[in-house]
């Protein structure tokens, strides 16, 4: 007789994380939700040299609060107060290598706006930022708070043609993130930081206008005032949905540890069982055996 586990494992079960990597990941949720609910983090987002940290740079008005370079110079996120409760924080670049975009990863899942840098100069979206736009969608608890949060931001390299002005490109770009990332509804805002320092420099207010800067700056702040009525459930739901997936992974090690056991104890129940009968045979000859000798 065998004993029967109520816990079956299907043969494709798989573990995301381990048990520490569990206990490290409630550690980090623990110290979330200690940090300041009225904390604003405006949060770039992009590939490498997209000019990320160039356009927070101008939003700050200072060239070198984050560090701008054609190699990777941005490893780590890194965290500017701008002013009052709200926090600008530049982070690594996407695709560049595993590390870095797992670290940019942990910004978004706390960001209070999203600002995605695209260089104008590749023209329409590639593949790897749609796949990231995607993913950062999975930050937020719904398409709408993503989108109450998002910003994408054109960077001018050089002066566009005002007969045209990237018309093409935003057109294929608008049309790639309604089939592919399933969003119609989205803000466009320009940027050429080259021309914003320039006019700065020379005291051009037409040029810092041109530029976009003033623009998007009133665009996040209008961002921020519109998420900090819904802040706080943003938060609770993060937290909720963070729970939720490490019980779930905990209910999966439960799953395979019991059926671990319980696959072990009908082995050995077996093995007795197989045990018991082999001797009880052999008990049973003897018993014939020493019949035969009367």
């Amino acid at each position: 007789m065998s004993y029967t586990s109520t816990y079956k494992v299907e043969e494709d079960f798989s573990l995301k994380y381990s048990i520490d990597d569990i206990s490290n990941m409630v550690k980090k949720l623990e110290e979330t939700a200690k940090i300041n609910e009225d904390k604003v983090t405006i949060v770039n987002a992009g590939i490498m040299n997209a000019g990320k940290s160039s356009v927070f740079n101008a939003l700050l008005g200072k060239e070198d609060y984050f560090k701008v370079n054609d190699i990777i110079t941005t490893r780590e996120n890194s965290e500017v107060l701008w002013k009052d409760n709200i926090y600008f924080v530049d982070t690594p670049g996407l695709a560049a290598q595993n590390s870095d975009t797992k670290e940019a990863y942990e910004a978004y899942a706390k960001a209070s706006v999203i600002v995605f840098v695209h260089s104008m100069s590749k023209g329409e979206l590639h593949a790897d930022e749609l796949e990231a736009i995607n993913d950062i969608k999975e930050c937020f608890p719904n398409l709408q708070m993503f989108l109450d949060r998002f910003i994408l931001v054109g960077v001018m390299k050089n002066m566009p043609d005002r007969k045209t002005f990237f018309k093409k490109e935003v057109a294929k770009i608008r049309e790639d993130m309604r089939v592919h990332c399933g969003i119609d509804d989205f803000e466009i805002v320009f940027i050429g930081t080259t021309f914003y320092w320039k006019g700065v420099k020379f005291q051009e207010a037409d040029l810092i206008e041109f530029s976009g800067v003033n623009a998007l700056k009133k665009l996040v702040l209008s961002r921020v005032d519109k998420v900090n009525a819904s802040a706080r459930v943003l938060a609770e739901q993060r937290l909720r949905k963070e729970k939720n997936i490490l019980l779930n992974e905990l209910d999966k090690h439960k799953k395979v540890t019991m059926n671990s056991i319980y696959t072990k104890r009908n082995k050995h129940i077996d093995q007795l069982e197989n045990f018991k009968k082999a001797v009880s045979k052999i008990i049973r000859k003897l018993k014939s055996l020493s019949q035969e000798c009367k």
